[in-house]
């Protein structure tokens, strides 16, 4: 199964379910990595001072999907690897994977992108991948400068964080098979800005349902 998984565009069918215990300890997490980040990287300093509220939510929001792949892989034979929280010294902002499986076996580098619902909605499903950074000097996200990169890229979609506690990873696929399919966004405003994954692309590619 891992096999598959590593090689091919895989969608999973069922939502991961989470106890109310487990989805409030991971969103205290997640908010915390999220003010820690908010308050200390000069990257974002732009960023704060423009769109506070949007930063806080989309750190949070993305550090809440790692949790979600991390607990959903190692259903398929990868072993459990808990989202990386410390906040690095540097300046720049860290595109390496967000779960690093080959430092602990066999196993492709797992990138995660997180969508919630509300996004979903207002951005046609999709998952985006940082171009240039208008707020800062965060920089361009590493993977698109390596299309032949093989590392797994998972698609993780959540709910409003805040109450609810059922997520899902989408879709996975290797970053080489995503990369061709990476368009620009609908907003005129994100074009050069960021590349988009839509979901409606990656499903019409030869994929495994597990």
């Amino acid at each position: 199964m891992l096999d598959i998984i590593n090689n091919n565009i895989c969608f999973y069918q069922q939502p991961l379910q989470i106890s109310s215990q487990k989805h409030i300890s991971w969103l205290k997490k997640s908010e915390l990595h999220a003010e820690n980040m908010f308050e200390s990287k000069k990257y974002y300093a732009s960023r704060r001072a423009a769109v506070p509220a949007k930063l806080q939510h989309d750190i949070t929001n993305g550090k809440y999907g790692e949790f979600i792949a991390a607990e959903f892989f190692p259903n398929f034979g990868v072993p459990y690897l808990a989202p990386d929280l410390v906040v690095k010294k540097s300046d720049e902002k860290n595109w390496d994977a967000d779960l690093p499986y080959s430092k602990v076996g066999n196993f492709l580098d797992c990138h995660v992108k997180t969508i919630d619902q509300e996004s979903k909605e207002k951005y046609n499903f999709s998952w985006t991948f940082q171009k240039k950074n208008t707020y800062g000097t965060g920089g361009e996200d590493r993977l698109l400068s390596h299309p032949e990169c093989k590392d797994l890229v998972a698609f993780v979609l959540v709910p409003t964080l805040w109450g609810e506690s059922e997520a899902q990873v989408v879709a996975s696929a290797p970053w080489n098979l995503v990369f061709p399919l990476l368009r620009d966004p609908l907003l005129p405003k994100y074009i050069g800005i960021k590349k988009c994954l839509y979901y409606k692309d990656l499903r019409e590619q030869p994929h495994h349902v597990l």
